[in-house]
């Protein structure tokens, strides 16, 4: 079949960079102020 390895892979948190501020700053922007939720009747 495939290729397999025994070894599992560590997940490690990556550092926090330009990107992932960027991001924060456009869903900080976009939820500013009352937050309307309409669900489907």
């Amino acid at each position: 079949m495939g290729k397999g390895s025994s070894k599992g892979h560590t997940p490690r948190e990556a550092k926090d960079n330009l990107k992932s501020t960027q991001l924060l700053s456009v869903i900080d922007a976009i939820s500013e102020g009352p937050v309307e939720v309409r669900w489907m009747d």
